[in-house]
């Protein structure tokens, strides 16, 4: 099952594919795909997130999470298997990030 990969950026940069040329994210996609073997899906969000802060400075942030449904609402659940992906993904990219 595949997941989606939110791509927040300051506004200046919406609608933007400038995201596909930063080094750290193209290493989370490339091990996304390579321990799921589906290529994974971006799309640009200006949504409200504490990501701003990042994106304030110009810096692409990925919000990458597990797959359920009603977030931070009654009746709120994850996707065991999704929770264990996400793990693997970031655990994966961390060491990656601080290996090269």
């Amino acid at each position: 099952r595949s997941h989606d990969c939110n791509i927040f950026y300051e506004s200046s940069y919406i609608g933007s594919r400038s995201h596909l040329k930063n080094k750290n994210v193209l290493l989370f996609k490339d091990i996304y795909e390579n321990m799921v073997n589906q290529e994974l899906s971006f799309f640009v969000s200006n949504g409200a997130s504490d990501l701003k802060w990042f994106t304030n400075l110009g810096k692409p942030t990925l919000s990458f999470g597990t797959k359920g449904e009603n977030y931070h609402g009654i009746g709120e659940y994850v996707e065991i298997e999704s929770l264990s992906l996400m793990y693997n993904v970031m655990k994966s990219f961390i060491n990656s990030y601080f290996n090269s």
